[in-house]
């Protein structure tokens, strides 16, 4: 994972559009950074858009947790 700065994140996010349909394009740090910043209450998602971020968030996880190799 590549080190961002808060104020690079913040840029990031504040470019994403996150309707249900594009949270899948979404990288996995931005998608973490997403949900994070929604929890704090700084992202301001709808109902199903949190749903459709933490089950792409949830299947990221699964997959990286079922695929062989070193873990970090």
């Amino acid at each position: 994972m590549t080190r961002k700065s808060k104020r690079e994140l913040e840029r990031m996010l504040e470019q994403l559009s996150t309707s249900t349909e594009d949270v899948e394009d979404l990288s996995t740090d931005e998608l973490t950074m997403l949900l994070l910043r929604d929890a704090h209450g700084h992202a301001d998602l709808t109902d199903d858009q949190r749903e459709s971020a933490e089950e792409e968030w949830s299947n990221r996880v699964q997959a990286a947790s079922d695929s062989p190799g070193p873990r970090p």
